[in-house]
């Protein structure tokens, strides 16, 4: 079994304040030992964490993810952004109306 979730918990707390960059996902926020604390990536509806293990995202990206992780279409579309010259901007992007 593995237990990279452990040492990675550990570097989080002595580098970040309480362990996560968002409070809300803060690895104190969740019960201990049952939800993961770092997550390694997703795809469609589900997450593994740096040990390996699958669960159901029913957080959903904290309400921001409603087409799942690693959408084909989304991945595409951002592609093409970055390959046009970007997405994020100082001013406003003509892309924000023709959407």
């Amino acid at each position: 079994m593995k237990f990279e979730s452990i040492e990675a918990n550990k570097r989080a707390s002595q580098s970040i304040a309480h362990g996560a960059l968002t409070n809300s996902k803060r690895p104190s926020c969740f019960v201990k030992g049952i939800y993961p604390t770092h997550i390694k990536g997703g795809s469609k509806c589900y997450l593994t964490d740096v040990d390996g293990n699958k669960y159901i995202d029913y957080i959903c990206g904290l309400g921001t993810n409603l087409f799942g992780y690693s959408n084909n279409e989304i991945r595409q579309a951002v592609r093409s952004a970055l390959e046009e010259g970007g997405v994020v901007y100082s001013l406003s992007s003509i892309d924000e109306v023709n959407y």
